[in-house]
């Protein structure tokens, strides 16, 4: 029915929100990878489309926020929440996301670190990503894969082995780690 309602009116803001909702029902129910994929995908669209054509709708960027928490886009959910932040007056929905605010801040800085790496500032990643070594985010395999990426271009090769080591003690498969300790070696 939204679908058919987008039809008519593309824009609609109440069929875009509520066929979104709709897709992140079904994704949320479950099912095969493929079935999951495509609905989370078109949710996410017409989330990301409803910031765009109607950017002072706050439930838009609040369920957006969700989207980007559960693919690990933290900073992106920072961003979609706090613009929630600015528009909402929803004072139990408010309370909630400051508190998911709260818990996303040491997950921003290490994405802020791994893009750093991925941007060729290798220092500042480093500088950024190994605190965490010594704190719960220890045994998290992707920033310990940057770490050593960055480690490997700036000649640290024994730190670089390390860390990739490590990231195949968490995830013996990782294809990407294998290559990395094969250059060096």
């Amino acid at each position: 029915h939204f679908r058919a309602i987008l039809c008519i009116d593309p824009t609609n803001i109440h069929a875009m929100y509520s066929y979104a909702r709709a897709c992140r029902e079904l994704y949320l129910a479950g099912g095969d990878e493929e079935y999951v994929g495509r609905f989370k995908a078109e949710s996410i669209e017409f989330f990301e489309l409803l910031t765009i054509l109607h950017p002072r709708y706050s439930l838009s960027h609040y369920y957006l926020g969700y989207c980007y928490l559960n693919m690990g886009l933290y900073i992106k959910a920072k961003l979609a929440w706090e613009t929630f932040l600015k528009l909402s007056s929803n004072g139990k929905d408010n309370k909630e996301i400051k508190g998911r605010l709260k818990q996303l801040e040491e997950p921003v800085e290490i994405e802020e670190g791994c893009n750093a790496v991925l941007s060729g500032r290798y220092e500042q990643g480093i500088d950024i990503l190994e605190p965490y070594l010594k704190r719960n985010f220890k045994d998290w395999w992707p920033m310990s894969y940057y770490l050593g990426v960055a480690y490997a271009r700036l000649g640290r090769r024994k730190d670089a082995v390390n860390s990739f080591k490590r990231v195949l003690g968490l995830n013996s498969s990782h294809v990407e780690t294998m290559e990395e300790l094969a250059v060096i070696y």
